[in-house]
């Protein structure tokens, strides 16, 4: 796996304000340059994984949720049911490893990442909170050296075979997360920093004290000219 900390460690990032004991991160278009589990998608179709027959679904679900206003959660769900269902965990999951390795550990947005590297030199409690699966945003989460992560999760059958969404990441349970985490460590939302591109993470990004908008689609982008948002 690409060393990303020292890769990164010489970036300063954004400057941030003092007060903040907790930093939330996403990771798609926000610490990653794209959609990683598209990306993933994409790797296992060259793997003979999955048969280039989907690809035009799979297509159209991403161009849904990223021009037409399909929720996260539904595009999920969507994926779930065409692509993921009883498909073999360790199947599936077994190549992440040499993907993050080989084919896009450059991928990254560098003000993102240096940003993160920023709050852990800061003491921040540093939270990766995303909607990718949890076999694949593990891996990146542990290179980062993340606090603690969550991502979306499956139930499998006896066999190994995944059979329905157990966990859906998406920004109500984002914000619900944090205010667990920010209970257990006894911080308030005023001391709670959060950063994604997504419009979706509005519940998370309105109540904590300081939202940073990260490469933000068009209506986040709106909406954080309108509130004073910092953008990275």
């Amino acid at each position: 796996m690409l060393n990303l900390k020292k890769k990164f460690s010489d970036l300063k990032g954004v400057n941030l304000p003092e007060g903040i004991r907790i930093s939330v991160f996403d990771l798609d278009d926000t610490l990653f340059n794209g959609n990683s589990s598209f990306q993933y998608y994409l790797y296992l179709c060259r793997l003979g994984l999955f048969p280039c027959s989907t690809f035009l679904s799979a297509s159209v679900f991403l161009f849904r949720y990223q021009f037409l206003g399909l929720p996260p959660s539904e595009l999920h769900q969507l994926v779930f049911s065409k692509l993921l269902k009883g498909k073999s965990m360790k199947t599936i999951s077994q190549p992440v490893t040499d993907f993050w390795d080989k084919r896009f550990h450059d991928s990254f947005y560098v003000p993102a990442i240096s940003t993160l590297r920023r709050c852990q030199e800061k003491g921040h409690y540093v939270l990766l909170l995303s909607s990718s699966p949890e076999f694949l945003v593990g891996p990146i989460a542990k290179e980062l050296e993340v606090d603690e992560y969550k991502a979306s999760g499956y139930d499998l059958d006896k066999k190994g075979e995944l059979t329905s969404i157990s966990t859906n990441v998406d920004g109500s349970f984002k914000l619900q997360y944090t205010l667990e985490v920010a209970k257990q460590r006894g911080v308030s939302l005023k001391e709670i920093a959060a950063f994604t591109d997504s419009f979706w993470d509005l519940p998370l990004m309105e109540k904590v004290g300081y939202p940073f908008a990260v490469n933000p689609d068009k209506k986040l982008k709106k909406i954080a000219c309108e509130k004073g948002w910092e953008s990275i």
